[in-house]
């Protein structure tokens, strides 16, 4: 950072004549709101004028030791933070790069403040800030953002910082805090759409982050949409450069076998299924057809087994549909667990807690719904004419792995 400070006073001048042509759409949209009785200008928010100033190239942290520490305390704007960025170009962004060096390195070092609403406001500003970003088109994506955000030189020190503090939210923080975490590393996981060119990842993968991820998983006060969002995290994680090089989470997920965290899973995922078949059972698109009739007519068409995109498709089906492939496929245990008799003992009654009991019901809890959800999968995919890379083609590529692998288990 002190290395880019010769170049300040240039980047200043250059800006500031360029950015005030844009700034006034910022400000016209998002300051200028008039009370609707008096007809009076609303006072400016001070996050605003900081980040006005950002973006008009000047620096409002000069000679103010304690500016970082009392911005974050600030509430984020998200909305004007968000408008900053993207109506400024990609060319004004790179002119403004000492001052998003600035930001992206301060607010790294805030994500491990230990004051909790500086880092909550440093989980707010880093994901929007991400997000934008990553909006924009370059012709090199991962060096030029790298360069734009961080520069290259303190690169490695900053943006592993960034999952260090993400991976002790999960594994430390509380439900909400934790929540903002897991978003702003799906943020970074779906950068790029095409996740073995996201480069991005290779500060991720500096950092194991497969124990907090399960922390969040198997902790009961973890809401529904968290753990799946955390469980999704990790097989697209397991998913990069998974055939080119050594991949932590591919060997930590055909490893594990604890009991309770391997039922967890399986429970996060039956809900993500049923979830995902009454929303296919809401569409007018659906036909109500038979599994094995629609798993005919769709093997008619042919197809070969793929890796979805990161961000394709409605979240629980994709979500629900990539973690079982790769618990099926990494995992012996989890294919043992999910036809045991332990796991399926509650399905029909759930106050049977003694594992020394006979099960009054061994149906798989998670086969009947999965099978549902293949047969929605499968009719939509046959009935709907739609682009070979779209999601109704390309989920049905994703099951027909996982069938043989079911058929297969000898527990069934």
């Amino acid at each position: 950072m002190s290395a880019q400070q010769p170049q300040s006073q240039p980047i200043q001048q250059t800006t500031t004549t360029t950015a005030s042509t844009t700034l006034p759409r910022h400000t016209e949209i998002l300051l200028r709101k008039e009370d609707s009785n008096s007809r009076r200008s609303a006072l400016k928010e001070k996050f605003v004028s900081i980040y006005e100033a950002f973006f008009k190239g000047e620096d409002p942290s000069k000679n103010n030791t304690h500016f970082w520490e009392e911005l974050f305390l600030l509430k984020v704007n998200m909305n004007f933070l968000e408008r900053c960025i993207i109506l400024t170009s990609e060319d004004q962004l790179l002119a403004l790069q000492q001052n998003l060096h600035s930001i992206f390195g301060n607010t790294c070092r805030a994500l491990q403040s230990t004051n909790k609403v500086r880092q909550a406001h440093a989980l707010e500003t880093m994901s929007i800030f991400l997000k934008s970003i990553f909006r924009k088109k370059f012709s090199n994506f991962g060096v030029d953002v790298v360069t734009l955000l961080s520069g290259i030189n303190v690169a490695d020190e900053l943006w592993p910082l960034m999952v260090m503090a993400i991976d002790d939210i999960l594994k430390n923080g509380d439900s909400d805090m934790r929540t903002g975490a897991m978003t702003l590393l799906e943020i970074v996981i779906s950068a790029n759409e095409n996740i073995n060119q996201n480069t991005l990842l290779e500060y991720i993968m500096i950092v194991d982050l497969f124990e907090g991820i399960m922390r969040v998983v198997v902790d009961p006060s973890s809401p529904f949409s968290l753990s799946i969002s955390a469980l999704y995290s990790l097989a697209l994680l397991a998913n990069y450069k998974k055939y080119e090089a050594m991949n932590v989470y591919v060997k930590r997920i055909s490893e594990l076998n604890d009991q309770k965290i391997l039922m967890q899973i399986g429970n996060v995922l039956t809900e993500a299924i049923v979830q995902s078949n009454t929303q296919y059972s809401q569409s007018a698109t659906v036909t109500s057809v038979g599994f094995f009739s629609t798993l005919t007519g769709y093997l008619g068409m042919g197809g070969s087994p793929v890796i979805p995109s990161p961000n394709g498709g409605s979240y629980p089906t994709a979500a629900s549909l990539l973690i079982l492939y790769e618990m099926i496929h990494l995992n012996p245990f989890f294919s043992e667990m999910l036809f045991s008799p332990l796991y399926n003992a509650n399905t029909e009654n759930p106050t049977q807690t003694d594992p020394t009991e006979p099960p009054t019901s061994i149906t798989p809890k998670l086969i009947s719904p999965l099978f549902s959800l293949f047969s929605h999968i499968f009719s939509n995919a046959k009935d709907t004419p739609t682009p070979p890379l779209s999601h109704p083609q390309i989920y049905p590529k994703i099951c027909l792995p996982i069938l043989p692998s079911l058929v297969e288990n000898q527990s069934v």
